[in-house]
């Protein structure tokens, strides 16, 4: 979802739950921070690679450029 065409400023990157999944499933929790931990490092060392593979995933962008 692209907030920002529905005018949500993000100026970061949210994870929300309820307040008890963490205390009950704290596996669950571990294992999406961990994930997310995981990408945002292949992004920050890999970024044309990211890009690509971001643009790939959205049917949006396929056909379009990056600079345009």
């Amino acid at each position: 979802m692209f907030y920002e065409e529905y005018r949500v400023k993000m100026y970061g990157i949210v994870l929300a739950c309820k307040r008890a999944t963490p205390q009950n499933k704290p596996e669950i929790c571990k294992g999406v921070v961990g994930g997310l931990m995981e990408g945002l490092k292949y992004v920050y060392l890999n970024p044309e690679k990211a890009i690509d593979l971001h643009i790939e995933s959205l049917k949006e962008f396929q056909g379009g450029s990056v600079k345009s």
